[in-house]
């Protein structure tokens, strides 16, 4: 299990400096690329929604968003639903940048799968998606049972 959880790391970092160094003259950090990410999918949204869609703190977003809006990526503007509230929109220059990221990683994932076999590319896709669905099933409810049954395995060592 360690072993496939480094892996997931390593090749997503890997991923993240692939598309880094190829989009300097962006001048974004990789988690301005995955903020911008986030902010063009949805086009608009609030800060709020990106501190839950990224599983970062306020404050952390609130840089992110500032300095994406410093380079020109994205507006802030005042909720009209919350005054307190700041709505992000994604710039032109936002879009392009997402599609450049967009074919970067697709090369990049592209070049990985090269090295298996047509069989080992669909079982890999199937190993997959069925994580997939099992991540968005429990997107919520799972951070309960993993708590759950590592304190259950906390309370079985003690005795």
């Amino acid at each position: 299990m360690e072993n496939i959880r480094l892996c997931f790391r390593r090749i997503n970092r890997w991923a993240q400096g692939y598309v880094a160094r190829r989009t300097q003259n962006a001048q974004l950090t990789p988690s301005q690329i995955q903020a911008l990410r986030h902010i063009t999918y949805h086009n608009v949204m609030s800060q709020q929604e990106l501190v839950e869609d990224m599983g970062v703190d306020k404050a952390a977003v609130t840089r992110l968003v500032a300095g994406l809006e410093e380079l020109g990526y994205v507006t802030r503007t005042a909720d009209p639903k919350d005054r307190r509230a700041k709505l992000i929109r994604a710039t032109e220059a936002a879009m392009q940048v997402k599609d450049d990221v967009v074919a970067l990683e697709e090369a990049y994932y592209a070049w990985l799968l090269e090295g298996l076999t047509p069989e080992e590319r669909e079982n890999f896709a199937h190993c997959m998606d069925r994580m997939l669905q099992r991540a968005r099933e429990g997107k919520k409810s799972c951070y309960c049972a993993l708590d759950a049954q590592r304190k259950k395995e906390d309370d079985d060592s003690c005795t």
